[in-house]
């Protein structure tokens, strides 16, 4: 099966594109994750550090 060239190169583009967009989730969704992880990770001690306080304070009224 032959293609003509305007097929050829709108193959080879599309390929392309697809490929780009796969490296592009591939950095990507990693880095998401990380920065999400991270947030959480933050957030965590922030809550964990204010109840530390609510607890310290409501035994120290006892």
């Amino acid at each position: 099966m032959e293609l003509d060239p305007i097929t050829k190169w709108l193959v080879r583009i599309s390929s392309s594109i697809l490929i780009l967009l796969g490296l592009i989730f591939v950095i990507a969704i990693p880095l998401l994750a990380l920065k999400a992880s991270s947030a959480i990770s933050l957030i965590q001690e922030t809550v964990q550090s204010d109840f530390k306080d609510i607890l310290t304070g409501l035994i120290d009224k006892l």
